[in-house]
């Protein structure tokens, strides 16, 4: 029977303080960049790759380092955490851009310790509208749809990709992250391929064949080696296909997802790299 990896729930106690010290340090430093940036460069477009900007740094923030460095493989613990670190991100944004939008008649940190002040100053903006847009001032349920998508943007890129980052197989023997080895490129490969893997099926590598062009339909494998331990193998299809500038894209499509295999399957994936 096939099996796949299932993280033990587990957890350090340093990915608590890990979380606090970033949510008053890294976190904030890059929300003030965000803040400055989308206050001077009023244009939602912009803005709004700015803002998928910030999320994805929070993103990379939460995960490196506190799910890896904490060790979280607690799904439900990882998504409170990425929750934590968004909600983080979004106020100390909101505190750095009224106090640049208020020219500092009040305190910074008189705001960040103030959050119902801080609001009706939000509602009193939103009532006079920050910006104008084709002569238009932007304001009321128009301004306020533009800040929830913001809203959504930031709290909802780590809230996602945090329990993501908790699903990746640890050695608990070791107490570390298991090695990863990304593998060449793949030709495209039929679903079949999932059943003999999963029955460890000799055959399947005489479906294997490298595919250096990246450009074109190809799979991508990922190997987490471990040697005295389970070893884990994830494969995807990625579809080419042009978008409207004429550039390849991809589209992923998820064969395997951290299928256990044996050494010997290990190592005659291995061998494609020598």
């Amino acid at each position: 029977m096939a099996n796949y990896y299932q993280p033990s729930g587990r957890f350090s106690p340093l990915s608590f303080p890990i979380l606090l010290v970033i949510s008053l340090t890294v976190i904030p430093i890059l929300s003030a960049i965000y803040a400055y940036l989308t206050f001077y460069i009023p244009f939602i477009y912009i803005n709004f790759l700015i803002t998928i900007g910030l999320g994805f740094g929070v993103s990379f923030c939460i995960n490196f380092l506190v799910i890896r460095f904490g060790k979280v493989r607690n799904v439900p613990l990882s998504f409170i955490i990425g929750l934590i670190g968004g909600f983080f991100a979004l106020y100390w944004q909101w505190v750095f851009w009224v106090h640049i939008f208020i020219e500092g008649e009040i305190e910074l940190l008189q705001l960040a310790i103030n959050p119902l002040g801080m609001i009706d100053i939000i509602v009193e903006i939103n009532n006079i509208g920050p910006w104008e847009m084709f002569g238009t001032r932007l304001s009321g349920i128009f301004l306020w749809i533009i800040w929830l998508i913001e809203t959504i943007i930031i709290i909802g890129f780590p809230t996602i990709s945090s329990p993501s980052s908790a699903k990746e197989p640890f050695d608990e023997t070791a107490n570390k992250w298991y090695d990863t080895i990304n593998l060449p490129n793949f030709n495209y490969l039929p679903n079949t391929v999932v059943s003999e893997f999963e029955n460890n099926n000799d055959k399947v590598f005489e479906m294997l064949e490298v595919n250096p062009v990246k450009d074109k339909d190809h799979s991508e494998f990922t190997l987490y080696s471990s040697e005295h331990s389970e070893n884990y193998l994830s494969i995807t299809n990625k579809k080419a296909k042009y978008n409207d500038d004429g550039k390849v894209d991809f589209e992923d499509i998820d064969l395997l997802t951290h299928l256990q295999i044996s050494k010997e399957q290990k190592d005659k994936l291995l061998a494609f790299i020598k």
